[in-house]
């Protein structure tokens, strides 16, 4: 303005003193926004939501041949550097699903919830290697949220690839006064003013390549310290084995319908698998076994599905399960009724 002589006056210039720990713990930077020593030098405006360190880590598509950001989406998602869309928006979700009451009365726009308070970045190229961060929030997760910002290698698109996250200072949300629907306009504001919180993410540097499994074993590590636990494995688990016997399809004679009974997988080669996979400890769900296959008759003296073998042959691959220890489950549905003659008559019934 001063170059130029434009002469600008702000009314109301709001002015804020937000006070920043930078530390080294070891290998790791730890980062603290100090919330409690905030200062408001202008009561007209009021804080809400900080991002901390939007461009630590940033690379550009030239500085990254290639790569992926972790966020903590479901279990984990990575998203690919360098495939900035402009179809999709930032992605920026909340951890915990803090904003959970912001759009209660909604379909939630994603099925996944964040329930790790992490996210990182690794990136590689080529001939000079790769680097990267894992960064863990450490306080305040209960008001964070994640945001990842990719870049693009065409001309026009964003330049950088990044990721950080941040946190509100206060919640608010506009209030309706004649319910969530409606469209009038009457509104008020609600809000917690500025909490007594602190912000703390812990930075786990990459210099070598890494690999996104190697994110969750240092974070696991990481929690294991923290919290002092230790890995207790009770019980092997199990590999689960969903087999299906006998099914009813439908087949014409002479132009009339009719329903067949065939085996997909008879009690003989059942057998066989378990045999197989006998090194392995198994939990076997055997579908289709009695009477009507999968779309079975009501559970009233049911009999075994004659498709799949004799009754002496499933007795003995019950033996043969329990001798493996392996567990065998005989599929059952108590919940459905078919209409196609299983005992259900709908005049009757």
């Amino acid at each position: 303005n001063a170059e130029f002589g434009i002469s600008v006056t702000i009314e109301e210039p709001g002015s804020f003193i937000i006070p920043l720990e930078v530390v080294l713990d070891g290998d790791d930077l730890v980062v603290t926004v100090l919330t409690d020593a905030i200062v408001n030098e202008n009561p007209y405006y009021m804080l809400t939501r900080i991002d901390l360190l939007t461009c630590f880590g940033a690379v550009t598509p030239e500085e990254a041949k290639e790569g992926y950001i972790f966020v903590p989406d479901g279990c984990g998602a990575l998203l690919a550097l360098n495939e900035f869309n402009a179809s999709y928006g930032t992605y920026s979700r909340a951890v915990y699903d803090n904003t959970y009451y912001n759009d209660y009365y909604y379909m939630p726009s994603y099925p996944e919830t964040l329930h790790m308070p992490v996210y990182g970045m690794y990136y590689n190229n080529g001939t000079r290697g790769g680097g990267g961060y894992l960064a863990m929030i450490e306080e305040g997760a209960e008001l964070a949220f994640v945001t990842a910002a990719l870049a693009s290698k065409e001309e026009g698109g964003s330049s950088f690839n990044r990721a950080y996250s941040g946190f509100d200072v206060a919640k608010y949300a506009q209030v309706s006064i004649l319910g969530p629907y409606d469209s009038s306009g009457g509104l008020f504001l609600k809000s917690t003013g500025m909490m007594d919180t602190r912000y703390r993410v812990r930075y786990q540097l990459y210099t070598d390549e890494t690999s996104y499994y190697e994110m969750a074993k240092n974070y696991q590590e990481y929690l294991a310290a923290q919290y002092g636990l230790t890995r207790q494995f009770g019980e092997q688990a199990k590999l689960y084995l969903e087999v299906t016997g006998a099914l009813s399809v439908g087949e014409y004679i002479m132009g009339i319908p009719h329903e067949k009974e065939i085996s997909m997988t008879d009690y003989e080669e059942l057998s066989e698998i378990l045999s197989e996979l006998s090194d392995y400890p198994l939990a076997v769900s055997y579908l289709g076994v009695f009477d009507g296959g999968l779309d079975h008759r009501l559970m009233k003296n049911a009999e075994p599905a004659k498709t799949n073998g004799s009754k002496k042959q499933l007795l003995s691959l019950l033996g043969q399960a329990g001798a493996d220890g392996q567990e065998l489950f005989l599929g059952v549905d108590f919940t459905k009724v078919y209409r196609g003659g299983n005992g259900f008559e709908p005049k009757t019934h």
